[in-house]
């Protein structure tokens, strides 16, 4: 994620001899044949939504599998509508979409591009095309197991997205 990105630059330039190499420089040196998964989604407003509700619930997944000792449920605490905080996360997540092409673009980097709704609609699909760019050999009796991760969209959410659509004159 952009927003971690310097920090972890920051980091790496600790290990002697380099501090001040470039960005794509360091990384494929310190991450030798490296490649690059970006995981973008169409739906700017959607994502904006989704992480307000779990910056309110601090849930930022949720298992279908029973809960362990040390999971919690999500919380119970009655989310807000706050126009300005959603739409503060959509000019945040433009913003990084924007640097992370600007990225891309200055390191002549071609990433393999996930989109959010493709994956989805086709995430056994997506895996194995994500095996393949990076050159991993795919077992001929693969079988991929039952998803986890419940889908925490709904009603609200849906709810959310047109009244943000309705305030911003959209």
């Amino acid at each position: 994620m952009w927003g971690y990105f310097d920090d972890f630059i920051s980091h790496l330039r600790q290990i002697p001899g380099r501090r001040e190499m470039a960005v794509p420089d360091l990384l494929s040196t310190i991450f030798p044949n490296l490649h690059y998964i970006w995981v973008t989604r169409q739906d700017k407003v959607r994502q904006a939504v989704s992480l307000w509700k779990a910056i309110q619930t601090s849930t930022w997944s949720l298992d279908e599998t029973p809960l362990s000792k040390d999971q919690s449920a999500p919380s119970e605490r009655k989310l807000v509508f706050h126009f300005e905080a959603i739409d503060h996360l959509v000019q945040q997540i433009v913003a990084q979409e924007i640097a992370w092409r600007e990225y891309f673009d200055a390191g002549r980097v071609q990433p393999f591009t996930v989109v959010y709704e493709e994956l989805t609609v086709a995430y056994e699909a997506t895996a194995l095309n994500i095996l393949r760019y990076l050159h991993i050999p795919i077992p001929e009796n693969l079988m991929f197991a039952e998803r986890r991760l419940k889908r925490q969209a709904d009603t609200l959410s849906e709810e959310w997205v047109q009244r943000y659509y309705n305030l911003k004159g959209e």
